[in-house]
Formats: structure tokens, C-alpha cells, sequence
């Protein structure tokens, strides 16, 4: 019951703080979820149209990201794929010593507090794949929800905040 009231609360939540941009009219499709799961060794997610690059002149900095999504007590923690269209995903963290510019699929373990700000970013080891309209990323974590949208500047936080494009409900 209060794993459902914290989940509700959060999905409720994510929808009044969700942020869209323009720039996904671009390749809108790739940001439609039409399923998510776990084996307990991969997370798959599918998405409507096949998943490509934003131009990084149209990107406006942002980092876009396909997630599976667990709500804690705290904010949620969620494993992602991100495309960085451009941008040096951890030097927003202060952390810019280890990592380059890139424009391209990677890895993340991030944590999210109550207000959707970054607390937490790790870039580990894992195997995935980005191929057509499908993403996979090794991890035997499981989920209450997928998600994509984009990470990006927000004046309420100190580094960036998320903002979620759709949403899956695994329930």
C-alpha cells in the first residue's frame, strides 16, 4: 500500500513538473513508449518510431534520455540510456575531468531527489544497445515505470532537473 501511494504520488507528480520542448517535434515517435520490460538480466524498452540523434543545433543542450525508473521514499533512481547530442553530460556535475564532449548513446545510473533535480550521476560499465525503435541496457534492476525525455537546465535546481516526454506504467 505505501509502495502504491509513494508510486502514485510520484507519477502525479512527474506529469505537474514534466517538461516538453519543442525540439521533439523533430523525432516525436522516438519519445512514445510503447513497451518496457526486464528478464531480471536486461531492461528492454520499445518506443514508437526508430530512435535517432537530435541535431545538436536543435538540441538546446539538452540530454535526452530512454529510463527505467524506480520511486524511492527519497526521488527516484533510474537506469538510462542518454544521447548527449553534443554536450559533456557531467561537466553540468561538476565532474567535467571525466568526461569529454560526446554525441552519442551511454549508460547512466541516476538519482533523482522529491523536485526531479540530479543529486547523483554515475557512468558505469554496462553492455546495451540502441538499434532501430528498441533499447537495452544490461541490469538486473527491476522498475516501476520507464520513462524518456530530456535532462536539462532548471532555475529550482542546482545542476539540471528531468523532464519526462512519456511515461509506461508497468502496472
Amino acid at each position: 500500500m505505501t509502495n502504491t501511494v509513494i508510486l502514485g504520488t510520484t507519477l502525479a507528480a512527474l506529469f505537474a513538473v514534466g517538461m516538453f520542448s519543442a525540439v521533439f517535434a523533430v523525432n516525436a515517435g522516438q519519445f512514445d513508449i510503447v513497451s518496457a520490460s526486464t528478464d531480471g538480466e536486461t531492461l528492454t524498452m520499445t518506443v514508437a518510431e526508430n530512435i535517432e540523434q537530435i541535431p545538436a543545433n536543435k538540441a538546446d543542450d539538452l540530454i535526452t534520455f530512454y529510463a527505467w525508473v524506480t520511486a524511492t521514499p527519497d526521488g527516484l533512481v533510474a537506469d538510462a540510456i542518454t544521447i548527449h547530442h553534443g554536450v559533456n553530460d557531467h561537466q553540468a556535475f561538476g565532474k567535467a575531468a571525466q568526461s569529454s564532449p560526446v554525441q552519442s548513446y551511454h549508460p547512466h545510473k541516476v538519482t533523482f531527489d522529491g523536485a526531479f533535480c540530479i543529486v547523483g550521476l554515475e557512468s558505469p560499465k554496462s553492455d546495451f544497445k540502441v538499434q532501430g525503435n528498441t533499447v537495452t541496457l544490461e541490469s538486473d534492476d527491476s522498475f516501476d515505470f520507464a520513462a524518456t525525455g530530456t535532462v536539462g537546465a532548471r532555475a529550482d535546481c542546482t545542476a539540471t532537473g528531468l523532464g519526462i516526454t512519456s511515461l509506461y506504467d508497468t502496472e
